[in-house]
């Protein structure tokens, strides 16, 4: 994506219409218009390089740090930010253990009849398989 460079509008820069977007999906009310905000955004940018992931990575910090401390620790530590999700890692649910339970899972809304479309194995279980150490 391109990333604007000190000249160029932010306007102009695909990778600022992604960002953008992500922010206002966390926060609607953020206005981005304004100039001193920009210089955070145009540093995000330009630190995220305009990778797509990065740019959706930073942009879930928006609303737990200011624009202006983003950009900084991002020109300090690029990949802090990218690492650690806002509020810590956590433990999700069993679904999202392994590829396994994650089958075994949707296994389980599938009806009855269309289960056998789903082999009893242990690369898809079905949701009463229980596989040893768990």
């Amino acid at each position: 994506m391109v990333v604007p460079i000190l000249d160029t509008p932010l306007e102009e820069a695909d990778s600022f219409h992604l960002f953008r977007a992500r922010v206002e999906q966390r926060k609607p009310d953020l206005s981005l218009e304004d100039e001193v905000l920009a210089e955070a955004i145009r540093t995000i940018l330009i630190q995220t390089e305009g990778h797509p992931l990065s740019i959706e990575l930073v942009a879930a910090w928006v609303g737990v740090r200011s624009l202006h401390g983003i950009a900084d620790d991002l020109k300090k530590d690029p990949l802090k930010l990218l690492r650690v999700p806002p509020y810590g890692h956590r433990l999700g649910p069993a679904r999202h253990r392994s590829i396994e339970d994650c089958f075994g899972w949707v296994a389980g809304l599938l009806p009855q009849n269309r289960r056998r479309a789903c082999p009893a194995s242990p690369r898809c279980p079905t949701p009463s398989t229980k596989r040893p150490g768990r």
